[in-house]
C-alpha cells in the first residue's frame, strides 16, 4: 500500500473518490480513517487485514470527514455524537453500497465505510471453503432434511456470511423457495427472495414475521442478536420451515449457552439440528506476504443432543 503525506485542501474531493476506487481495486471490505495527534491515517480492511493506504495531515481530517458526510447525508454540523449514513460509488459500471459509520474520538471524529458489492457474487462450494469431506457431508445432509436450524457462529469477519451464501446457493439449486432477511444484502443470489431491512421504516423483527407469511421453505437471517429475533426464528423452524442464520459465538460449543441466554425455551432447542463454528487463518507465501485467509471449521450434529442435555 502507498504511503504519503496529502496537504492540499483543494484536492480534497478528488482525494476521496480517489480512496474509494483504491480500495474497490484492492477488494477491501472497509476504509478505517482515524485521525491521530500528527496525521490522519487511511487503511483498508483487505482478507480481514488491515493495511496502510495514506496518511494526511491532521489539518485535513474535518475536510475529508466533511466531504464523507455530505456524501451519506449526515449532518455536518453535529461533532458531538455517532452518527451513520449510506453513499453509493460508481467503480466501473458497477455500483458500490456505502454505509458509513461516524464516531467522535479523542483527536477528533473517525470514519468506518463498510464496503458492500452485491453484484459480486461468491460461487462458492463447501469444499472451496475448506470444509472437510465428513463435514460436507454432515451439512449436506441437513440441507436435504430441509427443516429445523442451521446456525453459524464465529467472530466478526470470520466468514460466517460466506458460508450462509454457500448454503443458500446449495438449496437454490434444488428449486427450494428461499426468503432472506439481511442488513444489509452482500451477494445477490438468481432466484432468491433477499429483503434488505431498514431499521427506521422496515425493521427485522416486522420483516421476519412478514416472511413467515410468504410460504417459504427456507428463511435465511442475516443475524439472531437479540430475544425477539431468536424466538421468531425458532418458532418458524418448529412449523416446518428451514432457518439458517448466524450467530456470534466464540465456538460452536458456545452456541447453545448463547441461545439460552437470549431466553431461547430449552423445550424448542431440539430443532437445532446442525451448528457450523469458524475462524479464518491467515496464509502468506514464502516471502511472508498475505496472499489469502483459509477456513477452519468445526460442525456439531449429532453431539448436539449431548450438548442440549449439558443445559436441561
Amino acid at each position: 500500500m502507498k504511503h504519503r503525506v496529502l496537504t492540499d485542501v483543494g484536492l480534497m474531493s478528488t482525494f476521496v473518490h480517489t480512496v474509494f476506487e483504491a480500495a474497490c481495486n484492492a477488494g477491501a471490505s472497509d476504509i478505517h480513517i482515524d485521525p491521530g495527534e500528527e496525521l490522519v491515517s487511511i487503511r483498508f480492511r483487505v482478507l480481514g487485514v488491515l493495511e496502510k493506504y495514506e496518511e494526511i495531515d491532521k489539518k485535513l481530517k474535518d475536510e475529508i470527514i466533511g466531504r464523507i458526510k455530505v456524501l451519506s447525508k449526515i449532518r455536518t454540523d453535529v461533532h458531538d455524537r455517532a452518527q451513520d449514513g449510506r453513499c453509493t460509488y460508481s467503480f466501473r459500471n458497477e455500483r458500490v453500497d456505502m454505509r458509513v459509520s461516524i464516531v467522535p474520538t479523542f483527536y477528533g471524529e473517525n470514519a468506518v465505510i463498510r464496503l458492500l458489492r452485491p453484484k459480486l457474487r461468491r460461487d462458492v462450494s463447501f469444499e472451496a471453503l475448506g470444509f472437510t469431506a465428513v463435514q460436507q457431508s454432515l451439512l449436506e445432509d441437513v440441507l436435504d432434511r430441509g427443516k429445523g436450524m442451521i446456525l453459524v457462529s464465529g467472530a466478526t469477519g470470520s466468514g460466517k456470511t460466506t458460508t450462509i451464501y454457500a448454503c443458500v446457493q446449495e438449496l437454490a439449486q434444488q428449486g427450494k423457495n428461499i426468503v432472506t432477511i439481511e442488513d444489509p444484502v452482500e451477494y445477490v443470489v438468481p432466484g432468491v427472495r433477499q429483503i434488505q431491512i431498514q431499521e427506521k421504516t422496515f425493521p427485522f423483527i416486522e420483516g421476519l414475521k412478514a416472511v413467515l407469511r410468504q410460504d417459504p421453505e427456507v428463511i435465511v437471517i442475516g443475524e439472531i442478536r437479540d430475544t425477539d429475533t431468536a424466538q421468531l426464528a425458532f418458532r418458524a423452524a418448529l412449523t416446518g420451515h428451514l432457518v439458517i442464520a448466524s450467530i456470534h459465538a466464540d465456538k460452536a460449543y458456545g452456541v447453545v449457552g448463547r441461545l439460552i441466554d437470549l431466553g431461547v425455551s430449552k423445550g424448542v432447542l431440539p430443532l437445532l439440528q446442525l451448528v457450523i463454528g469458524q475462524q479464518l487463518v491467515p496464509i502468506h507465501d514464502d516471502e511472508g506476504r498475505l496472499i489469502s485467509r483459509k477456513g477452519i471449521y468445526e460442525v456439531l450434529s449429532g453431539e448436539l443432543s449431548d450438548v442440549i442435555r449439558n443445559y436441561s
